[in-house]
């Protein structure tokens, strides 16, 4: 009777443990989620528009310079839309893993392309978005399409090439490689080299602006020398 009585107290007491730690191990599983935030319908909008125009002027291009280059010349064409694929998926892991204290201070002593780098860092999400999602997927559909048109050159060049399917394959396979390789390669100099590949695109969109759009810099020099001027009459 006594050994029934004290296992029946043991059950008592470990239930309300157990139920602790069930609720306890709930809280904590419920602080790991992430934070629920609302979806950017506008981005999503944009990244499409910007898929179709990009997606067109890159088709165009690569039908334009197929349309009348020699096998070698074609070859060389898939090899850089491939390099490009490779270079913008370079790009989209560096801004994930860039920092950006570095480039405050930079930014402090006016260097060249450290307030762009910032500002490419600040939408890391939506640049690593359009690189590696909106160029990647199209340079390799693109590079899908010269396959293609490479493997009728070699239809067209070699009278003895009878079954263009199994040349179809190779190609595909050649260049899967190269683009899977490519990128895993690509990511280890991005995660390696972030801050310095985000710092020379920043200087690079700086240059472009610079060039397409002189007035938007001036603008802000302008606003600059309009602040600091109002700073010296208040202290005088």
């Amino acid at each position: 009777m006594e050994a029934s009585k004290e296992a029946s107290d043991d059950e008592d007491t470990s239930g309300p443990n157990i139920r602790d730690r069930i609720k306890k191990h709930k809280r904590i599983i419920r602080s790991l989620a992430s934070p629920k935030r609302k979806s950017d319908s506008r981005w999503a909008i944009i990244v499409v528009i910007v898929a179709l125009i990009a997606s067109f002027c890159l088709s165009f291009v690569s039908n334009r310079a197929l349309a009348g280059v020699s096998l070698v010349g074609a070859l060389v064409i898939l090899f850089v839309f491939i390099l490009l694929g490779v270079l913008f998926d370079i790009v989209g892991t560096a801004v994930t893993a860039a920092n950006s204290t570095p480039f405050h201070s930079m930014a402090s002593r006016k260097v060249p392309g450290a307030k762009y780098a910032l500002k490419i860092i600040a939408q890391a999400g939506k640049v690593s978005n359009f690189c590696n999602d909106v160029i990647g997927d199209i340079t390799g559909i693109i590079s899908g399409g010269a396959v293609v048109v490479i493997v009728g050159y070699f239809a067209l060049t070699f009278t003895w090439v009878k079954n263009t399917v199994i040349i179809n394959l190779l190609l595909t396979s050649i260049v899967a490689a190269l683009t899977i390789g490519g990128k895993a390669l690509g990511k280890s100099i991005a995660l390696g080299y972030s801050n310095t590949i985000i710092y020379y695109v920043g200087l690079m969109a700086e240059s472009i602006i610079r060039i397409a759009a002189p007035a938007k810099l001036n603008k802000r020099r302008t606003k600059k020398a309009d602040a600091k001027d109002l700073a010296l009459k208040k202290e005088t």
